[in-house]
């Protein structure tokens, strides 16, 4: 057995087939090395356009590797590297994951979202403990099988989660396959965490017992390709960590005086989704509808922070009548907290039409293919930004517009300006949103169907054209009488008509539907019980 091991490896530590490698084989390695490279330089890129609080973290590592692959290029072999740049990838996904951020706005990557590549590196790992268990003779049969099921129930609801556009968060609180199971028991739970769990700690015992010489390098790369997808998934577990506002990870801000000329710093915040999400894809001939809401950020954050002051003061109040603090450890900790909070001040300004402006980056190049058209709120509105009060404000791009748009991504920004005296005067510009304009499916299925005309119905109910409205609504119906957005888009558009009977009975229908469909949800969607009682109210029922 010795004698063997010693000829498992070259002289530089290397493998002999891998010493040998030449000609075709090590032209093939070298490419995939390259295109993963590409990958990884893409990555940065993407992730700095999306303005992420992770790209100076993902530039420095992505830099750090190359710069050593470059070091290391004539002494590592091309298989290798190529291995070690996947393990490059997955690893950096992992740890972005835990990351302030990593979850909602982390890395980005071939024009894909941060919930896509987070969904597409656990299917990976998901596959290499599918592939792995089904190749542990020392299991019986019976447990590979029933393992290798709920694996390939993983993978189906991590798919199915792709399709839909589910936030990766969201999969592991109650928005997986199946939906009327609790979170514990739906696939992207089973699959990413009890099957990739179970695998590798099988694969650690089989690697202890009697994996040897070469077969050690597949067997850790295959350790850190299901540890990686192990990581995110309970990432996903404990959910988006997004970073702190100011005013509570450190001291508060220091803000110019009312009367101080510095004031024009302190500016609104817009905030810009399209069709209800920063990155959509839609084919052509798809409505849009952009919603900005402007708020003074710095004013919301500052009485977010008063709230959680407030709220601390009041549990420690209660721990002091329950005997769990003495008053000296209360005043200590709540001596911690910023006691003097600053105080902002409040934004005003004109909302009109022409006050608003939307740009599309695509090729380098500035355009708009259309002109998005406000419809609410009734205009010239004047408004005061607090700490409390927003603006949202609707802009829609008709079907037919969207029609002749050519295939391709645009990252589309808003702009608002105001002059008026005695306002607040100035430029603000929104956050991106992506736009990925697909060809239209062949033939489209019973759920894509079910989206285009849900997002029909709220374009021409957005639009007020009720009539519109409840065709697309009532098409979807047709395709599922028990889809809760419809009942409630129902709800809304007999609302609008002001028939407040026929609105209270479509909202019951879909509270009842929500309450069938998905028992272990938290609350219902689309404020569904404050709809309700707000038509009792209105009918007297």
């Amino acid at each position: 057995m010795q004698g063997n091991e010693q000829h498992d490896f070259s002289s530089d530590g290397s493998s002999p087939a891998l010493a040998s490698e030449t000609g075709k084989s090590r032209v093939g390695y070298a490419i995939v090395s390259l295109c993963l490279f590409g990958l990884l330089i893409d990555a940065v890129v993407e992730t700095f356009l999306s303005e992420s609080s992770l790209r100076w973290y993902l530039a420095a590592l992505v830099a750090l590797y190359l710069v050593l692959n470059g070091v290391l290029w004539r002494r590592l072999h091309r298989a290798t590297m190529a291995a070690g740049s996947v393990l490059a990838i997955v690893v950096t996904v992992a740890v972005s994951a835990w990351l302030p951020g990593g979850m909602s706005s982390g890395l980005v990557a071939l024009g894909q979202p941060t919930d896509t590549v987070l969904s597409f590196i656990t299917i990976t790992a998901m596959a290499f403990a599918l592939f792995g268990i089904l190749r542990m003779q020392f299991i019986p049969r019976g447990v590979t099988i029933a393992i290798a099921i709920l694996g390939l129930y993983g993978i189906a609801a991590l798919a199915l989660g792709l399709v839909r556009r589910v936030q990766y968060s969201d999969l592991f609180h109650g928005s997986s396959f199946w939906l009327r199971l609790p979170f514990w028991l739906q696939g992207a739970f089973v699959g990413s965490t009890v099957v990739v769990s179970l695998t590798l700690a099988a694969h650690v015992v089989l690697g202890t017992w009697k994996v040897r010489g070469r077969q050690l390098r597949m067997w850790a790369f295959q350790a850190v390709i299901m540890r990686a997808g192990l990581a995110i998934a309970l990432a996903g577990l404990r959910g988006p960590r997004e970073p702190l506002p100011a005013s509570l990870s450190g001291p508060p801000p220091i803000l110019p005086d009312r009367d101080k000329p510095e004031q024009h710093k302190l500016q609104p915040e817009l905030n810009l989704v399209v069709n209800g999400a920063r990155h959509v894809k839609v084919p052509p001939g798809a409505p849009l509808i952009f919603t900005l809401t402007l708020r003074n950020g710095e004013a919301a954050r500052s009485a977010l922070a008063a709230d959680q002051r407030e709220q601390l003061r009041q549990e420690l109040e209660e721990q002091i009548a329950s005997g769990e603090v003495t008053r000296q450890q209360a005043d200590e900790t709540l001596q911690q907290e910023p006691s003097a909070l600053p105080v902002v001040p409040d934004i005003s300004l004109t909302i009109v039409p022409t006050g608003f402006s939307f740009a599309a980056q695509t090729g380098g190049k500035t355009e708009l293919p259309w002109d998005p058209r406000m419809v609410g709120p009734a205009v010239p509105l004047t408004a005061v930004l607090d700490g409390t009060q927003e603006v949202t404000l609707i802009f829609l791009v008709a079907p037919e517009k969207t029609a002749s748009t050519p295939i391709g991504a645009l990252k589309v920004r808003a702009t608002f300006e105001n002059h008026a005296t005695g306002q607040w005067q100035g430029t603000a510009t929104s956050n991106r949103v992506t736009i990925e304009v697909q060809g239209p499916p062949a033939a489209p299925s019973v759920d894509q169907q079910k989206v285009q005309q849900a997002l029909l119905g709220e374009y021409y109910l957005a639009a007020r054209d009720y009539e519109h409205a409840l065709d697309a609504v009532h098409s979807e119906l047709r395709l599922d009488s028990g889809a809760v957005d419809g009942l409630a888009m129902l709800g809304k558009i007999l609302e609008g008509q002001q028939d407040y009977r026929g609105a209270l009975d479509a909202y019951e229908k879909a509270l009842a539907q929500s309450e069938a469909r998905y028992p272990h949800a938290d609350f219902p969607p689309f404020g569904l019980r404050q709809s309700v009682e707000r038509m009792r109210a209105r009918t007297g029922a």
